[in-house]
């Protein structure tokens, strides 16, 4: 079961895929960053530390140039479980506070 990226995703679109294993998430997102950055547009990636790392190397070799992308605010990678505990309060997210740290990166 190999999920697929919708190319074009309208402004404020969510979406959910279930993936059966890491590989295929990591092959998934490369592909619909690499297509952002090429159309010149932000990518705001919250992921494990792991699976930023995956997806730095797969950029990398697919020749995309993430100094130039993160130094332009372009591609902006966040780990995970820090920024989770930013905005929690009593385990439960505080919009205002997702909000006050999205306005930070």
């Amino acid at each position: 079961m190999t999920p697929s990226v919708a190319a074009h995703t309208k402004p404020k679109n969510h979406e959910l895929q279930l993936y059966p294993h890491d590989e295929a998430l990591i092959v998934s997102l490369t592909d619909y960053i690499a297509k952002g950055l090429g159309n010149k547009e932000s990518v705001i990636v919250i992921a494990t530390a792991e699976h930023l790392e995956a997806l730095r190397q797969n950029l990398t070799i697919n020749n995309i140039d993430l100094d130039s992308a993160i130094g332009l605010d372009q591609y902006i990678p966040i780990e995970a479980a820090s920024f989770l505990q930013t905005f929690f309060v009593n385990d439960w997210p505080a919009r205002y506070l997702f909000l006050r740290q999205l306005h930070l990166y």
